[in-house]
């Protein structure tokens, strides 16, 4: 079993997405999910986007030192469009993409492509 979780933006009570989650917050919502699921360390987490937001600002960045100290297996990304994906693999690895369910709030949006060996490989599990 392969226990996947995703961090960033939050909803609020009437189920609007807040603003793009910081660094600090990221790092914070790992910390809670090791806690609420009583495990030293998470197979899967996604950071997930909205609109046209990036990896920028210390956010995959915050993930990725994360698996570097070995509290999270593998790093994905959620609703995340080529150029996302691509910056977000200039940090480190994505294992796994989780593709938009519908259009996107914008309007439209790229798909995910690009040469086969750009894209990721699925996570096997542990």
């Amino acid at each position: 079993m392969v226990i996947a979780t995703k961090v960033g933006p939050d909803r609020s009570p009437d189920h609007a997405w807040l603003a793009p989650a910081g660094p600090a917050k990221i790092r914070a919502d790992v910390h809670r999910n090791l806690r609420e699921l009583g495990v030293d360390q998470l197979d899967l987490v996604h950071l997930r986007f909205l609109g046209q937001d990036g990896p920028g600002e210390g956010r995959f960045e915050a993930l990725a030192a994360l698996r570097e100290q070995g509290l999270v297996r593998h790093l994905g990304v959620s609703n995340a469009i080529a150029g996302q994906l691509a910056e977000a693999q200039r940090t480190a690895p994505v294992a796994v993409v989780a593709a938009r369910r519908g259009p996107s709030p914008g309007g439209g949006h790229r798909p995910v492509t690009g040469p086969s060996s750009a894209r990721p490989r699925p996570v096997r599990g542990p």
